[in-house]
């Protein structure tokens, strides 16, 4: 609200570069106010879309703010007056940031704006990903190359509770299941599996990182024991087609929720110039968005799991062009998304954009 005191009339007068020899301060807040305290109001009506305003409406908010910006550049020049200039000062500058904002951006916008945060995210941090990916890869050739050393290694790397499991990949062949089926397996498949991943990046947080190796080179392991121990029977080749399309995004989703995992490890292990709880406040906050990545991944790979992947109706080769179909689109998505909005954007800071005059007195 403008400072009590004054009383001003209804002429607008001329511009302040005019009239700054003929009139004195007060005068110029007298005549002045009533048009301040109306782009105030407009400024109130519009502060949530410029719709709100008729189109007469829109050009005289135009040409209020353009006035009192050049009002407040006048009377900031001139200490005798700091109320004025403070209520000014903060209505001129509502009215800047309404007039020079983006416009609201719809649902579809939205989402756009999420999957651009999203791959250059992404892109920033990518190393952390072939770290996690690294390490699993490590794991799986480790255990597969140690597995065929010796059977005594079987014991540390295959856990009692995938004995089961182990049994049912020798097999070479997927049982049948109905549609309930399918849908109970997607369900445990998107409840259980994003668990894992927010366990994953949890434990990089609680063990500067430590717990996330661990998990990448456990999972790794189990693998390449799989791997091994279906090669003997010859049914790894099964077991890779099979993996390969829900693969693609659950596997690919956990080595994002480890990498996040790895970021806030590595903001605590070394956190520069910066306090450790600034660091991890600050990697926080892009650790979150490649986490969301991951889980978002692990759910698109449910239904793919439950309905297709482990049908005994789908042929190898479809298995084998869904997967590749995956993995290039996504490869796709992460190194070329939101690309050329990063290059558009460049070019706009390049350009001269317009400033708010002084908020305070010159000296």
């Amino acid at each position: 609200m403008p400072p009590k005191g004054f009383r001003p009339t209804h002429n607008l007068g001329e511009s302040p570069g005019k009239t700054a020899n003929l009139m004195t301060e007060e005068i110029l807040i007298r005549q002045r106010m009533p048009a301040w305290k109306e782009l105030e109001e407009l400024t109130t009506k519009a502060d949530v879309t410029f719709r709100k305003l008729s189109p007469e409406q829109i050009l005289r908010f135009v040409k209020l703010y353009r006035q009192a910006a050049g009002d407040l550049a006048f009377l900031s020049a001139r200490p005798t007056n700091p109320d004025v200039v403070q209520y000014l000062n903060a209505t001129v500058a509502r009215a800047y940031g309404l007039l020079y904002r983006k416009p609201r951006e719809g649902l579809l916008g939205s989402i756009n704006a999420a999957l651009r945060t999203s791959a250059r995210t992404m892109r920033k941090n990518w190393g952390f990903v072939a770290v996690a990916a690294g390490i699993f890869f490590a794991g799986l050739m480790g255990s597969f190359f140690l597995m065929g050393i010796s059977s005594d290694f079987r014991e540390f790397f295959v856990p009692p509770e995938f004995e089961e499991s182990f049994e049912g990949w020798k097999s070479g062949a997927h049982e049948g299941r109905s549609g309930d089926e399918s849908v109970g397996a997607s369900f445990f498949y998107a409840t259980n599996n994003p668990t894992v991943g927010i366990v994953t990046t949890a434990g990089g947080l609680a063990s500067f990182g430590l717990l996330t190796v661990y998990s990448m080179w456990q999972n790794g392991t189990v693998m390449g024991s799989l791997l091994y121990e279906t090669n003997q029977v010859g049914t790894a080749g099964f077991v890779l087609v099979s993996v390969y399309p829900h693969g693609v995004p659950e596997i690919g989703g956990i080595f994002v929720t480890a990498a996040a995992g790895l970021m806030l490890g590595w903001a605590l292990i070394l956190p520069g110039n910066r306090s450790r709880t600034q660091a991890l406040r600050e990697q926080g906050k892009e650790a979150f968005i490649v986490l969301v990545t991951g889980l978002v991944m692990i759910f698109m790979a449910a239904p793919i799991e439950g309905f297709f992947s482990f049908n005994p109706a789908v042929p190898h080769w479809l298995r084998i062009v869904v997967g590749t179909g995956l993995l290039i689109g996504f490869a796709y998505f992460f190194a070329t998304y939101g690309r050329s909005e990063s290059a558009n954007a460049i070019g706009e800071r390049n350009q001269v954009q317009p400033t708010l005059p002084h908020s305070g007195p010159k000296s």
